[in-house]
């Protein structure tokens, strides 16, 4: 019989590859969930700010809204990463 790769892994001290791949990607997929929607927020703001001729009442806006969602989105991946 053959030794499973969980045993293997607690002999060896090393984690397996797999697991730091799993790690790498949970972390890109952090990374653009944090940062895509408060940098769209700033352009879309900052581009209606220009169009309507306005002071940066909408980039603030549009930022604010980007960090919201941001922090849903974390909320969201957090969640589904306790199941």
């Amino acid at each position: 019989m053959t030794q499973s790769p969980m045993s293997t892994e607690l002999a060896t001290g090393k984690p397996r590859k797999s697991a730091a791949i799993l790690l790498l990607l949970t972390a890109a997929d952090t990374t653009w969930r944090m940062f895509v929607p408060t940098l769209g927020g700033t352009i879309v703001g900052v581009s209606m700010d220009h169009f309507f001729k306005t002071v940066p009442v909408w980039t603030a806006i549009m930022v604010v809204l980007g960090v919201m969602l941001s922090a849903l989105l974390m909320f969201l991946q957090f969640k589904s990463l306790r199941k």
